[in-house]
This record gives structure tokens, sequence and C-alpha cells, in this order.
């Protein structure tokens, strides 16, 4: 029945089926001592997923195959069971429990054997044919030693399904932590993986690359670990290169052949067979540089580029001056005016692009100061399409939804004890899934004033923890706060007033801020902006930007052209000019346009391939059409 539902882990290692343990000396060590003890020998070994949990049961197999343990375990088998084959087909009551009974009766009377359960919080969760508890059946021969097992799961599965749904399965394991590994011993690890992928895509993987894909799996990669990161990463980027350069180096091959089978057949002919041998073996040196190519730092950062979006590798100066390009083009585009927060924002990247900036900080910090309408989270919005290439790059906290203790638990995770503990908070999860990212705080004076203990290690570290422990890395964010705080200081002037008297507002507007907001977290901001209110020809220019986007949307839905006229313009800016509201009204005011384009469709006034132009006429829009 064993080896119907499970395999042999110490006839496989035997056989040299199992892939060589490197290091976890003292996991085998404890994993040795707790299967000696008389009674309960029951090891567990949790820790999170990828660490290797598996491996260490497969390299004690290999220990107990060469007789490298102590005499009580010499000769036992480690016989790993697959339950899901097991309760597969049992469609009738009594079909489970008699295949366990079966096994379990084997386990006993062998007395040479050790189950390893993988998945071990499994037992816990009701078996799908009738109401079979598995983990009450095992539970009389765990407590009298009839048989040792290891079990594997993680931390938070452990304590869920087990401490606290079955403490007294739970107590007949000894847990053995299991960590990720020392990055000695990882490098080791990946370098004999990689002559064994690399057999088999005919790649080399150099000592450097090897380092360097454990920084970039380290620094990019935040929601999985060691070593499986690693080697996943390492495998995939094996793959693209042997794949995508398959028809190339098919190609180089044949050209390089070529002279040396010419070479080879030139000797034959000749009957000279001092050179052939020769010739043979110079072959025999150099076929390795024609069948095999190098697995370059370069591969590796374009793979890490293309699935986070960062900015990483040789490439980095050249990519970061075309998205900087981009971006400027969308901030002339984009957002009319705020010269100042745009010299900013362009200085910031640009410290990125020639690697000089701080390495545990973000991308940068700014404090967007000013009221409604200004453009703020345009300008954030702009930032994620330009250069972080999607809009989808920006993470927005609306900070009005964590006004107390428990909304805030949303955001970093609830306490133990309280609902919603055992999930993750959402700025983690989030920043974890888009590490590149704009990160948008909106309206920050809203939220509950604990909130600012996150930008504490954010700003200052360049991470956040949730309560569960979980990590978010902010290294390669760009974290923008915004706050009306103030902004009555400079409400109603026009922007040659605020040029002149920025300043004073701006000393004002901190010293504002400080009443909120405690010192060092305005200390770790690295630009603090008030935004200056847009003139007249700036909202000008606005109406025109938010019209030419009205327009294209219309045309796409109904075929209507329409155009602004400069009068139509100018009685949008007489009406909507308020330097309270910023650019706002300017959106109202094209909202009056569609809607007078609505009301002459629904009139048949106006159909589809027309073209038409909204006038003035006695200070009231019209629009009229065009014929040619």
């Amino acid at each position: 029945m064993l080896e119907e539902f499970g395999r042999d882990l110490t006839t496989l290692a035997a056989m040299g089926a199992l892939e060589p343990l490197i290091g976890r000396a003292q996991e085998i060590k404890r994993l040795v001592e707790i299967l000696t003890f008389e009674g309960k020998s029951n090891p567990v070994l949790i820790g999170p997923p990828g660490v290797g949990k598996t491996c260490i049961v497969e390299g004690l197999a290999q220990y107990v195959a060469a007789g490298n343990v102590p005499e009580k375990l010499k000769g036992k088998r480690i016989f790993q069971i697959d339950f899901a084959a097991i309760t597969s087909g049992t469609i009738y009551r009594g079909m489970l429990e008699e295949r366990i009974e079966k096994v379990i009766n084997e386990l006993v009377e062998s007395q040479n054997t050790i189950l390893f359960i993988d998945e071990l919080h499994l037992l816990t969760h009701t078996c799908s044919t009738g109401h079979f508890d598995l983990a009450n059946y095992l539970k009389p021969y765990l407590a009298r030693g009839d048989f040792p097992v290891i079990g594997a799961t993680t931390e938070a599965e452990f304590k869920r399904d087990l401490e606290e749904r079955d403490p007294a399965l739970a107590r007949r394991f000894i847990k053995v932590k299991v960590g990720e590994p020392p990055r000695d011993e990882l490098k080791l690890l990946l370098s004999r993986l990689g002559k064994r992928f690399g057999s088999r895509y005919h790649i080399v993987v150099p000592e450097y690359t090897i380092d360097q894909i454990i920084s970039m799996a380290d620094q990019y990669i935040k929601d999985r670990y060691f070593p499986d990161k690693a080697i996943d990463l390492m495998k995939e980027a094996m793959a693209e290169k042997r794949f995508g350069e398959e028809r190339d180096r098919s190609r180089r091959d044949l050209i390089l052949l070529e002279p040396i089978m010419g070479r080879e057949i030139g000797c034959i002919e000749k009957g000279d067979f001092v050179a052939l041998e020769a010739t043979l073996a110079a072959w025999d040196d150099e076929k390795k540089n024609f069948f095999d190519t190098a697995l370059t730092v370069e591969d590796v950062a374009t793979l890490i580029s293309r699935r986070t979006g960062a900015v990483v590798g040789d490439k980095q100066l050249d990519e970061v001056t075309g998205r900087l390009r981009k971006l400027t083009e969308a901030f002339k585009t984009n957002i009319i005016g705020q010269t100042r927060t745009k010299d900013a924002i362009l200085g910031a990247f640009k410290m990125l692009g020639a690697g000089i900036r701080k390495p545990n900080k973000p991308i940068g910090s700014f404090l967007f100061l000013g009221p409604s309408g200004t453009g703020k989270t345009e300008t954030a919005k702009t930032i994620a399409t330009a250069f972080f290439g999607d809009e989808r790059r920006l993470i927005r906290f609306d900070m009005s939804e964590f006004y107390d203790d428990h909304t805030m638990a949303r955001l970093v995770g609830s306490p133990p004890g309280y609902i919603g503990s055992d999930e993750d908070g959402l700025l983690v999860k989030l920043m974890n899934q888009n590490p590149f990212s704009v990160v948008l705080f909106d309206e920050i004076e809203k939220a509950d004033p604990k909130l600012f203990d996150i930008f504490l290690q954010m700003l200052d570290e360049g991470y956040v923890k949730d309560m569960k422990g979980n990590t978010a890395s902010f290294k390669e964010a760009l974290i923008i706060i915004t706050s009306n705080v103030g902004t009555h200081n400079y409400a109603g002037l026009d922007q040659s007033e605020f040029e002149k008297k920025f300043d004073a507002i701006q000393a004002k507007v901190l010293e504002e801020l400080k009443r909120g907001v405690r010192p060092e977290i305005i200390n770790r901001i690295e630009h603090i902006i008030p935004f200056a209110p847009f003139t007249k020809d700036e909202l000008r220019a606005v109406f025109r930007k938010l019209a030419a986007e009205s327009a294209k949307r219309i045309f796409e839905q109904k075929e209507i052209q329409y155009t602004v006229s400069d009068a139509a313009v100018d009685l949008a800016v007489e009406t909507g000019y308020d330097p309270q509201f910023g650019a706002r009204p300017m959106r109202r005011e094209v909202q009056k346009l569609e809607e007078l384009i609505a009301e002459a469709v629904l009139d048949r006034l106006i159909a589809g391939k027309d073209k038409v132009t909204v006038e003035v006429q006695d200070r009231k829009y019209v629009l009229k059409k065009v014929y040619e």
C-alpha cells in the first residue's frame, strides 16, 4: 500500500535520483535528534514556502541511505505519502477508512519506516467522503510513538490549522524552524544547478551572473523566498536566452564548423593522420565554445525589467534617458504650469538614471500642497503612465478611508485577536505585487494621525511591515503625499502674487503643517511643494486640452467632430476662473459643451459624420454646423 500511494525517498536516494543537499546541516542535525527520541519523535519543519523544507527531508534520506546517521536510524525508510492519491476514487463511505487502516497497519508492522507528510496542515481538513477525520485517527499512533512522522508546513498554516483548530495534534509535533539559506550556501546551490540546467540548455552560468541573480531576486522579487525565487529566475532566464537565440546560434555554429570540417576533410584526402589527430584535439577543446553561450547579467536584468517594470542592468542609463524624455513630453502635454514641481520630479529620476541615489530610500518622496484642482493627482497619473509605463502602476490610497484604528487595519493588517488578523495588509500586498510604481497617499490630513508612523519606516529605510511581519520594499517606488493644509494662506492669489510671496507662503504652510504632522516625518520628506494657482492663459490651455479629449471620445462614439472657437475658450475661462478652485471649473465648462452636443443629437440636428464648432452668442455656447 505504501508503494501505491507514495514514494520511498531512501530508495531514490540510494539510486542517486535525488538532488544532493547543500548546507542545512543544523536542520538535518535537529531532525536526527528528534527522530532518535523515545516516544514522541515527530518533527515538523516550519518555514515560508520555497525555502526548501521538502529538500531537507530528501537530504535526510540521502544521509540514511549512506549510513551517516545514528545506529537507531540506520536501515530506516523515509516514505513520503500522498494523501490526495489515497482519497481519490473513494466514492463510498468506508473505502477511505479501509485504505488508511491498511497504510497505518503496514507502517506499524514494518517498524523501520518514517512517514513524511508534506503540507501537514491538510490533516485537519475534512476529507471529501463523509466526515472521516484523519487527524484524530492518527493521534493515538503519534502519542504512542508507533511510527515516527515528519511534517512540513508554513508558520501561518501550522498556527491556524493545528495550534488553533486542533492543539492536541499540534503538541504531538516538535517544531524545527527553517529559514532562507545563507548566501554562501545559496550561491553554491545555484552554481550546481546552473551546471545541471546548463547541460540541458547548452548555457554556461558564470559566477558573477549567479551573484547578480541573488542580488536582483532579493531586490525585486519580494513576495517569494530564497532559494525558490533565485532558482526560478535563473531557469526562466536560461530558457528565454536559449530559445530566443536558437536561430542565431544555429547559423553561427554552422559558419564556425565549416572551416574545421574543411581542414579535417583535407587531412583525410592527404592521408595526414597526424594533422587529423591534432585537428580533432583542437576541436575537442573548442567545441564547447561553439555550442555553449553564457548567461549574462543583462539577460537577467531584461527579464526582471519586463516582470516588474523596474529599470535594471547596464542599459539603465539609456532606459532612464528614454523614459525621462517621455515624461518631459507628457508633462508639457498633460500638466499645465507647475514648473517647480516638474523640475523636482525630473531631478529625482535623473539621480535614479545616474545611479547615485541613496540605496535604501524610495526614488523620491514628495508632499504636494495646494487647493483642489491644481493638478496634484493628475501629476501622479502622468508619472505612472509616462515613466513607469502604465497608469496601473499608480497605487492610490484615499486617506479619507483610513480615519481611525479599525479602518487603518486594512492598510497594515489587524492586530492579533481581531477580525482579519490572518489577512495581509493592503499596503504590503499591493507593493509586493507592483514594487516599481507610484504610491499616492491622497489628502493625508483626513487620515488617522497614527498613519504617520508608517511613513517613518517607508521614507527612512525604504520598507514597511504589516502586523503579520510581511515586508514590502519601497526602494523602487516614488512616494507622493497630497494635502490641502495651509492652502488658505494663498487662496485668491493669482500666480504672479504667488511667485512673489512664495518663500513666505511656504514658511506659513510648513508652520501649519507641523501642527498636524510630527517634525520627524516632515524632515524625511525630500520635497514639500505648494502648487501654484493657474493663470488665465494656463486655464485656456487646460480648457483646450479637456475639450480635445472630449472631442476625441465623442468622435470615437458617434463620429461627430467638434472644435472650440477662441471666443468659446475665452467665455469658459471668464466664467470658470477662480484661484480657489483651480482647473476643475474648466471640466464643468467642457461638460456644458457635451450636454449641448447631446441635445443636438437627440433633436436630430446633427448626426454621425457631421462637423460642428462651438461659438458664443449672447454669452452662451452655441453649435454651428460646418459644411465642406
